[in-house]
C-alpha cells in the first residue's frame, strides 16, 4: 500500500492483525488479537504478506492511496478480471 495522503487511525488507516500470517486458516482465528494500524505519511509504503489479514477501515472517510499486488502470469490466461479496478 502507498499512502496518497497522510493516513492515521482516526482517518481511516489500514488494520493488519501482525503474525496472522502465520495462523492455521483452518482453524478458527485467535481471539486474543489485537489490530495494528498502519499509519503513513504521503508517499510512504506499507508492504505485508498476502496470507496476512487486513481489516475494514472504522472510518467513514476515504483515504486515498494505492495497492500494488503482483500477480503471475499464469493468472492472467484464465483470470483477467483480476486487474479490473474501480476508481
Amino acid at each position: 500500500f502507498v499512502a496518497g495522503k497522510r493516513s492515521t487511525k482516526a482517518n481511516g488507516a489500514t488494520r493488519f492483525i501482525p503474525g496472522s500470517h502465520l495462523w492455521d486458516y483452518s482453524l478458527p482465528p485467535p481471539r486474543d488479537h489485537k489490530p495494528a494500524y498502519a499509519e503513513m505519511e504521503p508517499g510512504d509504503a506499507f508492504i505485508m504478506l498476502s496470507a496476512s489479514m487486513i481489516l475494514p477501515s472504522t472510518s467513514s472517510r476515504a483515504s486515498p492511496g494505492m495497492i500494488c499486488v503482483p500477480v503471475s502470469s499464469t493468472v492472467r490466461q484464465s483470470a483477467p478480471h483480476a486487474f479490473a479496478h474501480r476508481c
